[in-house]
């Protein structure tokens, strides 16, 4: 594809080209990995050069990704990862030794991408972002890579590398226009990141879709429950603690830094994905100082005191679950508590809303995320006070919220947040969640 907007002397054309592409074409792409190949074979296969681990699933992938790889670290690799998305800029997408590349050589490299593409071909933003990532890393020396499936797996731009090791946190129902409508047909697409003869780490347990991971032939499974796990979490003044065991050592009494439940889930998921890919078990200052320090921005990120403010990305149903139970764990003490939410898409939120529990507030602030089919604040509110006719997620968990919880609308998110603190004052809480396009701009706000 050729760019529109002149000539390349700068980055400054890069980013705009970037903007063009993520526009998208007036016509669907196909969902096929011929364009991908087809760039990453222009550029020398640039993901051939390093080993690497492959990380998909509902939810859970980017806390995942963030164990593994300091688990690797601590084990003496030098390890990079490609995640996404990205909170604030796109370098943060791939790090090496923990940190973000530096913006001239992500410039450079997506210059190259666009360069060497096939004459044509009609690339998207993520293909290009994906192979200038494989380019990075490729570059840069390191002992194996750490990938983030960007949705579902089969035919993601990132399929082009050929783990050893393949992760699937979980299955719950997302992209079913791509998919499929269940949670098989969600499973069979994440599978597709499985090659033959390598291991699988699966941190799904439901038994029913066994044949969809054995259909793959994998070289091994390491199954959530029967391999591998966590267990006798427990929480206390110097914080939270599990014990974790997988095929390679048990481990009594670890600390999991992160906040919440799942992230004990992800902890041992990552520790079997990092031993798995190691052949040995890690030793225990390893695993000590990677699970007690490893933080993901945007996952349970407390960004303030007086009143505590907290930022979790909780975009879909699954996740929203996951932070509701969170809420009434770390935030127990904490009143009043103010829900700010904001959603894209032009659906009714309610099965999202139901799931964040809503009812665990005093008062919800409904807004909007910095995003172009950013959720109207009006619809999210409407969706808790009002639910729809006929039922759906929202009115099947119960009635309206009481009259007793405030719900507003306030369109701006900055506006919003300002409410919500005014709302909370210096003993309560604010929980920022939904989009993380609304998570990223909060963090920008009140982190810098």
């Amino acid at each position: 594809m050729t760019p529109t907007v002149g000539p390349w002397s700068g980055h400054d054309d890069i980013w705009r080209y970037l903007d063009e592409l993520a526009v998208g074409p007036a016509v669907p792409r196909a969902r096929t990995l011929h364009r991908m190949r087809g760039l990453v074979d222009a550029l020398g296969r640039p993901q051939q050069v390093f080993p690497s681990i492959h990380v998909t699933g509902t939810n859970g992938k980017g806390s995942t990704v963030a164990y593994a790889a300091a688990l690797l670290a601590g084990s003496g690799l030098r390890v990079g990862t490609y995640t996404s998305p990205h909170l604030h800029h796109l370098t943060e997408r791939v790090r090496v030794d923990g940190q973000p590349v530096d913006q001239d050589r992500m410039g450079d490299a997506i210059a190259r991408v666009v360069k060497a593409a096939p004459d044509g071909v009609d690339h998207s933003w993520f293909e290009v972002i994906t192979a200038a990532a494989y380019v990075l890393l490729a570059e840069s020396e390191i002992d194996v890579a750490v990938v983030e499936v960007g949705a579902l797996g089969r035919v993601d731009a990132t399929n082009v590398i050929d783990a050893s090791v393949a992760v699937v946190t979980n299955i719950e129902i997302e992209h079913a226009d791509r998919a499929g409508p269940t949670r098989r047909h969600i499973a069979t697409e994440k599978s597709g990141i499985v090659r033959h003869g390598a291991t699988l780490v699966l941190g799904e347990p439901d038994p029913s879709l066994a044949d969809v991971w054995s259909a793959r032939r994998a070289g091994r499974i390491v199954r959530t429950g029967a391999d591998y796990g966590a267990r006798n979490r427990r929480r206390t003044e110097s914080g939270t603690f599990a014990d974790l065991w997988t095929p390679w050592a048990e481990r009594d009494a670890v600390r999991i830094g992160a906040a919440g439940a799942y992230q004990c889930a992800n902890a041992a998921t990552a520790l079997a994905a990092a031993e798995a890919y190691l052949g040995r078990a890690v030793s225990p200052s390893a695993v000590a100082s990677a699970l007690a320090d490893t933080r993901v921005g945007g996952r349970w990120d407390v960004v303030g005191h007086r009143p505590t403010i907290v930022l979790d990305a909780a975009h879909n149903a699954a996740g929203a679950a996951a932070v509701a139970g969170t809420v009434a764990e770390e935030l127990a003490d904490l009143r009043p508590r103010v829900l700010v939410v904001g959603v894209r898409g032009r659906r009714s939120p309610a099965g999202l809303l139901a799931a964040l529990r809503p009812e665990q507030f005093d008062h919800v602030v409904c807004t909007e995320p910095p995003a172009a089919d950013a959720c109207p604040a009006g619809m999210v509110a409407a969706a808790l006070r009002e639910p729809p006719a006929g039922g759906g997620a929202l009115s099947a968990a119960g009635p309206a919220l009481p009259e007793s919880i405030s719900v507003e609308a306030v369109p701006a998110w900055p506006d919003a947040l300002a409410r919500a603190g005014d709302l909370a004052g210096a003993s309560g809480a604010v929980l920022v969640t939904g989009s993380l396009y609304l998570v990223g701009a909060a963090h920008g706000a009140l982190v810098g």
